[in-house]
């Protein structure tokens, strides 16, 4: 039986299982142990040969027929997988390995040198250093030709030492020696890494690691105790890194809101300042404007103001000498008022002088009025040096009194319109708050339809109209509208981009019948109606008309 070598004859296809001669698994410690030959011809991995994914059969890059395709494994037994050192970790994988790497070439022998660990059964094997003359008896028994045989090794031995290892120990390997399920007995103590062990010194070392293991255990739970524990004191009243990083970190937290506090303080009183001296530059610049223009009390006409500036039209000064409060026009100072006495009150008074007037002047038409109701007529004054004067006698229109007109207007508080308002063609009511009444209309309402501009989110205003237009030339998304009041219906015509289609989406106030939401049509320049209702601040009722056309 073949351990660790398997060979397809007439073999067809690119995948062959890595499964020896017996149907149990070729095992190996490397890819690199296994040899695949197609004819005689050793592959390369990876060029011509790879591993599949769970590694248990290999795949060729062409596909083979009627060829002979051997998959052997030669392990290395020049180095040791696995090197044990005193006081390191012993793992269950390490002693595995280094058990493989022993049993492997063990197999690996006795393939090839099987015939030799039973004294009968096939002998072929010795061939290759007995030499290929050697007559063999035709059952490969070597009952009758065992002195023959002896010489031949004896002789291959004297010329040729590289093929057997010697028992003095004086020839070293060439190769991994297969082990084939047997033991190697009575090993000495191991004195160097690369020495093989017996079990009892590899469960000495294994009780040493366990010992290490727990005490390494405790060192680490008493070093997590010192590195996180944050409630209690971890040995010797001493309290673990993470409860000092907890308490620091707390006093910078304090520090911290204390600082910010400090800053707010800081900023505070610096806008405060800002503010107070902003307040005084308003008060000096009013103060300095106020003082151009009212210069106080002098005793004649200044030039310039209290700085020394040029005059303002509009300052003002009171001349102690003449009594008199002035005003600058821009060229000349004047007096401000003048005494009363002089002039006639509007309630009426008594003319103690005679009025010139410029030229022919006449009253405009209404004339003059006595406070009744009646016009007595119109005074033709003629020019300034006439003595003369005409009264035209005049038909007496009747005046309305102050009765009459509150009664015939209607007050700006509001009031109750006794007949129909007239407007002339065009003009419009502005202002007027919410009809809270039933109306019947005689004539067609329209609704102004608020044209919408396509971008990737759409935001629509429910205050600018009812009915709304968008040409798409974007993916858009129709966001959750503003200005959103229950009660308010409306449409949105929906126009399909001319050469490219857009979808349309939803924010999440959208509703529509059974929650499905409508997919716009996409032909180019189709016309789509989206109806809506407003339930709600939240919440939208809608339905697409999708292509409209006749």
């Amino acid at each position: 039986m073949a351990y660790a070598s398997i060979t397809y004859t007439s073999a067809s296809g690119t995948t062959f299982a890595l499964t020896n001669s017996s149907g149990n698994p070729i095992q190996y410690l490397r890819q690199s142990d296994i040899t695949v030959t197609v004819n005689g011809v050793v592959k390369t991995q990876g060029t011509d040969y790879t591993f599949n994914s769970a590694g248990t059969s290999i795949v060729l890059g062409t596909s083979v027929s009627g060829a002979t395709v051997a998959i052997n494994r030669t392990t290395s037994i020049s180095d040791a997988t696995v090197s044990f050192t005193a006081g390191s970790t012993l793992t269950a994988q390490d002693l595995n390995n280094s058990d493989k790497q022993n049993r492997f070439a063990l197999q690996e022998f006795s393939d090839t040198y099987g015939a030799l660990t039973t004294g009968t059964g096939d002998l072929s094997a010795l061939a290759g250093f007995i030499g290929s003359s050697e007559v063999w008896a035709s059952d490969n028994a070597h009952t009758a030709t065992t002195g023959a045989i002896d010489a031949r090794i004896d002789a291959k031995i004297a010329t040729d030492n590289t093929l057997f290892v010697l028992r003095n120990g004086t020839q070293a390997m060439q190769a991994a020696l297969p082990m084939g399920g047997y033991k190697i007995t009575n090993l000495g103590t191991p004195t160097v890494s690369t020495d093989a062990a017996t079990k009892a010194y590899a469960d000495s070392i294994g009780a040493s690691a366990a010992a290490d293991a727990a005490a390494a255990a405790a060192s680490a739970a008493l070093a997590n105790d010192w590195a996180t524990k944050t409630s209690g004191t971890v040995a010797g009243g001493e309290y673990s890194a993470k409860y000092h990083a907890q308490a620091a970190s707390t006093s910078a937290s304090n520090a911290s809101t204390s600082a910010s506090n400090a800053s707010t303080s800081a900023t505070n009183a610096s806008n405060a300042q800002a503010a107070a001296e902003a307040a005084r530059d308003q008060t000096l610049a009013a103060f300095d404007s106020f003082d151009d223009r009212y210069l106080g009390t002098k005793t004649s006409d200044p030039t310039v103001d209290n700085d020394g500036n040029p005059l303002v039209a509009g300052a003002l000064y009171f001349n102690s000498v003449s009594g008199v409060m002035k005003v600058y026009t821009g060229s000349a100072w004047v007096a401000a008022y003048v005494s009363g006495s002089g002039f006639l009150a509007t309630t009426g008074g008594t003319m103690t002088g005679s009025i010139t007037f410029a030229g022919a002047q006449t009253f405009p038409v209404g004339g003059i009025q006595d406070g009744t109701t009646s016009q007595k007529g119109v005074i033709q004054l003629t020019d300034s040096t006439s003595s003369t004067s005409t009264t035209t006698a005049a038909t007496p229109n009747s005046v309305k009194s102050a009765y009459d007109l509150a009664n015939a207007a209607l007050p700006k508080s509001g009031g109750t319109m006794t007949g129909a308002i007239t407007f002339a063609a065009g003009q419009t009511i502005s202002g007027y708050g919410a009809i809270d009444t039933a109306q019947t209309w005689t004539k067609g309402q329209r609704g102004e339809v608020t044209v919408l501009t396509s971008a990737s989110t759409v935001t629509i205003d429910m205050a600018d109209s009812n009915n709304f237009s968008l040409t798409l030339a974007h993916n858009v998304t129709l966001a959750n509208p503003t200005n959103l009041t229950a009660g308010q219906s409306g449409a949105v015509v929906i126009t399909q981009g001319s050469s490219t289609s857009y979808t349309v989406s939803y924010g999440s106030y959208w509703k529509f019948p059974g929650g499905t939401v409508p997919t716009k049509t996409t032909t180019a320049s189709s016309v789509c109606v989206l109806l809506y209702y407003v339930e709600s601040s939240t919440r939208i009722t809608a339905k697409m008309l999708n292509d409209v056309k006749v």
